[in-house]
């Protein structure tokens, strides 16, 4: 990598960062663009060099959070694999812990919200999903052909139920702080036919 291309990545990485905490912080609708270059300490140019805008901005955050769950799910399942149910159940309580951690939950709804109008939008978001649901479904299938979950309904089906799941009990979590949403895993165990649901 030239010296060029890393001052473009620390750059771009510096930028969503910032990005990243200030909706934390404040909310998507209230964080200006302004306030993220003055986070990450870079002009407005150097933003607009590399995002058309703060909707890109956060489907570059979402894209990557999402390859890095991915990335982190095989590689953790590859390194636990002998340890079978308690390996599922650990990958779905790393899905669920990391979107309860960074109010990320809260900040991707509210993102929804604001651009629920935008086609461009949609259509990289409905991409995104794609891709997960692949994802998803890859890992199932895998699962099933090792002889670790018995899938008794269409994979593809089951892949964007588990989603659905995911998205649905982080909602009402968001709403109603008494909603648990590790419960979820019990419901997603029960669809994989898995009996064990807890990793301790």
């Amino acid at each position: 990598m030239s010296k060029q291309q890393k001052r473009t990545s620390t750059t771009i990485k510096r930028i969503k960062n910032a990005g990243l905490r200030l909706f934390a912080q404040l909310g998507y609708h209230a964080t200006s663009i302004d306030e993220i270059v003055e986070e990450a300490g870079y002009t407005k140019g150097a933003f607009y060099g590399h995002f058309k805008g703060k909707e890109e901005l956060f489907l570059a955050i979402m894209d990557e959070r999402m390859a890095m769950h991915q990335t982190e799910i095989m590689k953790s399942f590859q390194v636990h694999e002998e340890d079978g149910l308690n390996a599922i159940a650990r990958q779905l309580e790393y899905v669920i812990q990391q979107a309860q951690d960074d109010s990320w939950a809260s900040i991707y709804f509210e993102f929804l919200a604001n651009t629920r109008r935008n086609p461009e939008v949609q259509k990289k978001l409905a991409l995104m999903y794609s891709n997960w649901r692949e994802f998803v479904t890859g890992f199932f299938q895998s699962l099933q052909e090792k002889g670790l979950v018995q899938i008794n309904i269409d994979i593809q089906l089951l892949a964007t139920t588990t989603i659905a799941l995911f998205d649905g009990f982080n909602i009402q979590s968001y709403v109603d702080p008494n909603v648990d949403p590790s419960k979820q895993i019990q419901i997603i165990s029960h669809l994989l036919g898995v009996e064990q649901t807890s990793a301790n």
